[in-house]
C-alpha cells in the first residue's frame, strides 16, 4: 500500500478513511477485519483500515496501535505517517483544545508541525496538500492565522473544492479582519462547488463584513449587504423549512437599521422552531439556533 504509487481519486478516498460498505458500521468492519487477520495474517492494508474504524469510534489508542504495527510492515508509507499524524491532531483537539490548555497547546502544537516536515516532501501531491491543512488546523488552534491562512492556501492549490478547508481559510481571514479575501474566496468556491454550506457561510460572512465595515466603506457595505441580502431571498423563496434563513434575515435588517423587519423574522423563525423542537428528543442545532433568535431580537 504504498502511497506514492496511488491514483489521487483512491487515495482521496483513502485521506478521508471512507472504507466502510453503505451497509456496515464501523463495528461491523473491525469485526470483519480482525477476522481476515486471524485467518490470514497481519498486513499494512487490513491493520490500516482497521485504525481508521476505531479512529471514527473514538478509539484512539487502538488505532494508533494499528496504525503503528502497519507502518512497521510498510515504513516507506507517507499514507500511514499521515494518518497517524492527523491521530495526534484529533487527541490534540479532543484533550487539549477543549480543555483551553493554552501552554499545553503550544507546546504539543510545535511537536506536530515538527514531524509535518518530512511528509510536506512526499512525492503524492494528495499526501501534501492534506499535510498543509493539517498544519492550518495546528495554526487554526493556537490562533496563528497568517499562517493558518498560508497553509490552507498551499492544501487548497491542490484540491479547491475540499469545503473544510475552504471554510477554515475563510474563518481565520476574518480573524484577521481581512472581510474581502474570506468573501471572494468563499463566492468563488460556492460557485465552483455548488455547496449550500459555503453558500451559507458565504452569507454570514457578507452579513459580517457589512456590520463590521467602518464609515470610510460605507458603500463597499452596501454591496455586501445587497449580496447577502439577495443570497437569503433566494434561500426563503426556495427552502421548505425557513427557520435558519428567517434568522439571516433578520441579521440583515439589523445591519439595515429597520428593527421591525427584524423582529417579525425573528418571531417567525422562533414560531417555526417551537414546532420542530416539539419531540421528545429535540435537535441541540434547532435548540441554539432558537437561542440565537432570542438573542437577536431587537427592544
Amino acid at each position: 500500500m504504498d502511497s506514492r504509487q496511488l491514483p489521487a481519486s483512491l487515495l482521496l478516498v483513502l485521506l478521508s478513511a471512507i472504507w466502510s460498505s453503505a451497509h456496515e458500521g464501523p463495528h461491523d468492519v473491525i469485526d470483519r477485519l480482525t477476522a481476515t487477520i486471524r485467518d490470514e495474517g497481519l498486513t499494512a492494508d487490513s491493520l490500516f483500515r482497521r485504525g481508521c474504524e476505531y479512529r471514527a469510534l473514538r478509539k484512539y489508542r487502538s488505532a494508533a496501535e494499528d496504525f503503528k504495527r502497519a507502518l512497521q510492515l510498510e515504513p516507506e508509507s507517507d499514507l500511514i505517517r499521515l494518518e497517524l499524524l492527523r491521530l495526534q491532531l484529533r487527541q490534540f483537539e479532543a484533550v487539549l483544545v477543549a480543555a483551553g490548555d493554552t501552554a499545553g497547546m503550544q507546546t504539543v502544537a510545535g511537536g506536530l508541525l515538527g514531524r509535518t516536515e518530512p511528509l510536506l516532501d512526499s512525492s503524492e501531491q494528495g499526501v501534501q496538500a492534506a499535510v498543509h491543512a493539517l498544519r492550518g488546523q495546528i495554526y487554526r488552534h493556537t490562533q496563528r492565522w497568517r499562517l493558518a491562512i498560508d497553509e490552507f492556501n498551499a492544501a487548497l492549490q491542490t484540491h479547491p473544492r475540499e469545503i473544510q478547508w475552504v471554510l477554515w481559510r475563510a474563518e481565520a481571514e476574518q480573524q484577521l479582519g481581512h472581510y474581502d479575501a474570506a468573501v471572494a474566496g468563499l463566492r468563488e468556491a460556492a460557485a465552483t462547488t455548488e455547496s449550500p454550506v459555503l453558500q451559507a457561510a458565504l452569507c454570514d460572512t457578507l452579513l459580517a463584513a457589512a456590520g463590521q465595515a467602518s464609515d470610510a466603506k460605507a458603500e463597499h457595505a452596501a454591496k455586501w449587504l445587497a449580496e447577502a441580502g439577495a443570497i437569503i431571498d433566494q434561500q426563503l423563496a426556495r427552502c421548505r423549512l425557513k427557520s435558519r434563513w428567517r434568522i439571516r434575515k433578520a441579521e440583515w435588517a439589523l445591519v439595515s437599521g429597520d428593527a421591525g423587519q427584524a423582529r417579525a423574522q425573528l418571531l417567525a423563525a422562533i414560531d417555526e422552531l417551537d414546532a420542530r423542537l416539539n419531540t421528545p428528543r429535540p435537535d441541540p442545532v434547532l435548540i441554539r439556533d432558537r437561542q440565537k433568535a432570542l438573542c437577536l431580537m431587537p427592544n
